[in-house]
This record gives C-alpha cells, sequence and structure tokens, in this order.
C-alpha cells in the first residue's frame, strides 16, 4: 500500500507545478508589458480629442503603432501629447489642431500615410504645439496658421505633396531648427508665405523635385542664416544688409531682398536655387559661377540698377537670368550664358 500511495502522490504534483510556473511566465509577459507601454495596433476611424478625453487619447496614441480611417480633430482647450506614436493616415483625412488646442508630436514618434495618398495636417489660426526628435511624411503639407510660437526641431520632413513646411500668411514667430526637409514633390521645402518673424537654423533642405527648396514672399523680414543648407550648399539669406560676400564655393541658395550694395564676388553658386533679387538696388554678382540649379541662375524682380558681370551662368533648369516686375536699368556685363532653358528673358521689365 505504501508504494502505490508515493506513486500517486508523484503523478499528481506534475501538472499542478506545470500550471504555476505557466501562470507565473505569463504574469511576468503581462508586467513586462505593462512596464513597457506596449500595446497592441488599433485602427480607428475619426478621432475626436476634446477637453475631456484627451488624456486618455494621449495614451491610447503613444507609444502604438495607429492607422486612423477618418480625421484627427484637436478641439479648444484639448492637448493632445503624442510620445513615440506611430500614426498612419488614410488618403484624404486631415489632422487639424483648431483655435485653443495644442498638439505635441515628440521623441520618435512618426505621422506617415496608410498605403498610398496624402493628407492634411494644419495648425489652426489659435492653435498651439512643438514637434521634436519625429517625423512627418506623405502630407500635402505641414501647414502653419498660427502666431502661437511653434517650434519644430530636430524633424525629418520627407516626401510631401505641395511643401515639406508652409508658413502662411496666418503664421509667425515660428522656429525651425536642426531639421532635414527632403523630397517635396511640388514646391517647396519650407515655404514663408508673408508669414513674420520666423527663425531657421541648421536645417538640411534637399531634393526638391524642381522648385525652390527656400522660398519667401510678402514678408522678407526673416531670421535665416548659413547654418542652413540647400543640397548640401550654404543659404545666404540677406535682408536688408550691405556689404560682400568673396571666395564661397559652395552655395545653395541666395536671396538679396531690400538690400543696397550687396555684392557676391568669386562665388560659386550651385546645384540648388540660384539667386533671387527683390527689392534690391546697386548690388549683384561679378566674377562668379552660378551653375545646375533647380530654377533660374538669377532672377530678378521689382530691383533696379543692379550688376551681374564677368560671371558664367550655365546649365540651370530655368532661365539663366530672369527680369521681370518693376526691374529696370539692371546691367548684364560681359557674361557667359550656356545651356539654360532660356538664356536672358525680360517680363514687363527693361535693363
Amino acid at each position: 500500500m505504501i508504494p502505490a500511495v508515493t506513486t500517486g502522490r508523484t503523478y499528481t504534483s506534475r501538472p499542478v507545478r506545470a500550471m504555476s510556473l505557466l501562470a507565473t511566465c505569463t504574469c511576468l509577459v503581462v508586467l513586462f508589458v505593462m512596464m513597457c507601454g506596449v500595446v497592441e495596433a488599433a485602427d480607428y476611424p475619426t478621432i475626436t480629442v476634446t477637453p475631456e478625453n484627451y488624456g486618455q487619447w494621449s495614451t491610447n496614441l503613444s507609444n502604438n503603432d495607429s492607422t486612423v480611417n477618418g480625421n484627427i480633430y484637436v478641439e479648444n482647450g484639448a492637448v493632445l501629447n503624442l510620445i513615440n506614436a506611430t500614426i498612419q493616415m488614410g488618403d484624404g483625412f486631415s489632422i487639424i489642431v483648431e483655435s485653443g488646442a495644442t498638439m505635441n508630436v515628440t521623441s520618435g514618434s512618426t505621422i506617415t500615410r496608410y498605403d498610398s495618398g496624402y493628407y492634411n495636417f494644419n495648425y489652426k489660426t489659435g492653435s498651439r504645439g512643438h514637434l521634436s526628435a519625429s517625423t512627418i511624411e506623405y502630407s500635402y503639407t505641414l501647414q502653419i496658421n498660427t502666431t502661437n510660437n511653434i517650434t519644430i526641431t530636430d524633424c525629418t520632413i520627407s516626401n510631401n505633396q505641395y511643401h515639406g513646411i508652409h508658413l502662411t500668411s496666418a503664421s509667425g514667430y515660428v522656429n525651425i531648427t536642426d531639421c532635414s526637409i527632403a523630397n517635396t514633390v511640388q514646391g517647396h521645402d519650407i515655404f514663408i508665405d508673408s508669414s513674420m518673424n520666423n527663425i531657421l537654423r541648421n536645417n538640411s533642405l534637399n531634393n526638391n523635385n524642381g522648385d525652390y527648396s527656400l522660398y519667401v514672399t510678402g514678408n522678407y523680414d526673416q531670421d535665416i542664416d548659413t547654418t542652413n543648407t540647400v543640397n548640401g550648399g550654404l543659404v545666404y539669406y540677406n535682408y536688408s544688409d550691405s556689404g560682400t560676400i568673396t571666395n564661397e564655393n559652395n552655395i545653395g541658395h541666395v536671396t538679396i531682398t531690400n538690400c543696397t550694395d550687396l555684392w557676391f564676388t568669386g562665388c560659386t553658386i550651385h546645384n540648388g536655387d540660384g539667386v533671387r533679387i527683390v527689392g534690391s538696388s546697386s548690388s549683384g554678382i561679378s566674377g562668379s559661377t552660378i551653375e545646375n540649379n533647380a530654377k533660374d541662375g538669377v532672377y530678378f524682380t521689382d530691383s533696379s540698377n543692379n550688376t551681374i558681370k564677368e560671371s558664367h551662368i550655365l546649365d540651370n533648369i530655368g532661365n539663366g537670368i530672369l527680369s521681370d516686375g518693376t526691374s529696370s536699368d539692371n546691367r548684364i556685363i560681359n557674361n557667359s550664358v550656356i545651356n539654360n532653358s532660356k538664356g536672358i528673358f525680360l517680363t514687363y521689365s527693361k535693363l
């Protein structure tokens, strides 16, 4: 009798121990998931973030991979904080940050498209937020319409349809630093459209598809320095300046606006945006090479009494030299203008 009892205890105890071990492992896995914040991918229709539920949506979307086949509305009074979030937007839908709302995109977040197409991303008038260490891609444009000090830093913005970043006439005081903006399909990598008092530092603009990588119009009083580059070449954005830039052999962008007596001599301006001279006088280019730019080699508008002399202007996709608006009395002297779409082209202006 004693051996039979011993044998029975031996066989009945093994399943209990196995089940206990399995339960322990399961608990450890659950605990690990809870501690790491890892949750399953989720699919959502339209998301409306309100002052009552923004904390829950911040939690749901952060540290997660989500597909949204609808719009994301961040309403007045809501603060949506996305941390390490991946959001795939359906074609034609929108992310809209309403007046009085805040949306922050940080810490390795990615906002992209689902499958194909493009989506809208719009900070409306009166909204707030910042984007840092994140990726925005395949939108129509990242459009900023607010003057509430939006910051965009250490971000990758790529493959947008119309513009990488569009600062509209309703925007201002936007600080864009340490960003890579590339492969814009149409339009500009950064388009400052009558926006005010913006700062650009240490941004890399690359591989724009045949338009100006950096384009400013309407309000030219911007703080843009040579820490920015276009296709690896330095950006010279000169507003109300004078003086001489000489022997700089790797320039990717030149804007001369509201300047008097500002000169580029012995420089190479290539592989980027070429030269725009806007509302300036008694300035010009001498002894330089302007080549392989995505638009015109030199573009004058509403500028008079400037000079382009003794320079090589060649292989630009647009015109070698284009003068329009009310430009007049500009001097084109002893240059070689070769293999551009047109050599020298005047519209509603005169040399």
